[in-house]
């Protein structure tokens, strides 16, 4: 879905996902109007202008957050718990799924399965779930940085950040692009990033 603004630039991220942000951040700290400034730049500047607000906004961002990657993060942790993962709660809300070591996570894009291979980083969020191969409680960075993943996924509108953060993927030939460096290349556990973009 496209959605043009006052502003000359087409973005690709749902409206419904910004305006939703917008209209419930509405007097928080002026956190509804600094939106606007989002609508600037690519569908990766929007969705990271976004992801800062509402991490910035507290208890009223993780409430909008969790409305809207509800149905992700419902579909995360039941995959997580399909491959004998252990979930528990995590800090801000954030879900800390602890997978075997060597387990997959199918994930389903509408008619197509993604396997992701957990054993071969530090893990993978999805929705609001931070999926692992072991127990990262007490990796207090890594955890805010996971926990800035799960703002990108709400300010993309919840399943449309998959297909934007494998497109800069792509595009940086890996972890070292813009999704990881607004949530912190040092704390995600990608130092060699640091200075590359």
């Amino acid at each position: 879905m496209t959605a043009t603004t006052t502003h000359t630039k087409i973005w690709t991220v749902p409206c419904g996902a910004l305006c939703i942000i917008q209209v419930a951040t509405r007097g928080v700290a002026g956190l509804g109007a600094d939106l606007a400034g989002c609508l600037l730049g690519d569908a990766v500047d929007v969705v990271n202008c976004a992801a800062r607000r509402l991490y910035a906004s507290g208890a009223v961002g993780e409430g909008v957050r969790d409305a809207i990657t509800r149905q992700i993060t419902i579909a995360a942790l039941e995959m997580a718990q399909s491959q004998g993962g252990k979930c528990t709660p995590g800090p801000r809300g954030l879900h800390l799924c602890v997978v075997p070591k060597g387990a997959d996570v199918n994930v389903r894009l509408g008619s197509t399965d993604v396997r992701i291979q957990i054993y071969d980083k530090g893990g993978t969020t999805i929705g609001n779930v931070f999926i692992t191969d072991e127990d990262r409680r007490g990796d207090g960075p890594l955890l805010d940085h996971e926990l800035f993943h799960t703002f990108q996924w709400a300010a993309a509108g919840g399943l449309p950040f998959a297909a934007l953060y494998g497109n800069e993927y792509a595009k940086a030939g890996g972890e070292c692009n813009r999704f990881e460096q607004a949530a912190g290349f040092v704390a995600g556990h990608y130092p060699h990033c640091v200075g590359l973009l």
